[in-house]
């Protein structure tokens, strides 16, 4: 397997692991500092996933190309890549998931 997949690979199980914690302590301190049944929209959480992205995305960037001395401003930029392209992905899912019975606000 070449760079490219390994990279994929390793991000999609960081995702798999994290996304579900995530959403539920999301969904739990919203809970907690907004009151339980909130309507909150999607979209005001997107600040928040952005960031966690971003980490999720400078910490495999760095295991895949650690000992290759790039710099932190290059690692950064490769991160703030991967967040938006990741943001980017969520796009078509969203209106799927808007046109979906029951109207899914977030997949």
């Amino acid at each position: 397997m070449d760079s490219a997949t390994n990279i994929a690979i390793g991000r999609t199980v960081l995702g798999i692991v994290l996304g579900p914690l995530l959403s539920v302590g999301m969904v739990w301190l919203g809970s907690m500092f907004l009151g339980a049944g909130s309507n909150i929209p999607v979209f005001a959480f997107y600040p928040f996933l952005f960031v966690v992205r971003m980490f999720v995305w400078a910490a495999v960037v760095y295991y895949f190309v650690y000992g290759l001395g790039i710099s932190r401003m290059q690692l950064w930029s490769y991160a703030l890549l991967g967040a938006v392209w990741s943001c980017f992905l969520d796009i078509p899912g969203f209106f799927l998931a808007l046109m979906a019975p029951g109207r899914i606000g977030f997949c």
